[in-house]
């Protein structure tokens, strides 16, 4: 997995906030500053960010709501 795409799955960053972090060598991959195209593997790779240990989320959590009718969702109602 892409460095940036691990560290926007991770919550750190968007993936071009996470560009932004590795070309201000803010990132480290097994304690070696990395560049915008290195791949990360997620069963052996230790990834740090300004010295902190960052982890892949492996479980999400997903919510499913059913609107019911006449529910308006909507910061200004027109009608």
């Amino acid at each position: 997995m892409r460095i940036n795409k691990f560290l926007a799955s991770s919550g750190v960053a968007s993936r071009r906030g996470a560009d932004e972090l590795i070309k201000d060598g803010q990132v480290k991959i097994n304690g070696k500053i990395c560049s915008p195209g290195d791949e990360v593997d997620l069963g052996s790779d230790s990834v740090t960010v300004n010295g902190r240990p960052v982890n892949v989320v492996k479980k999400f959590d997903y919510y499913i709501m059913n609107k019911p009718k006449g529910y308006v969702c909507t910061v200004k109602d027109d009608k």
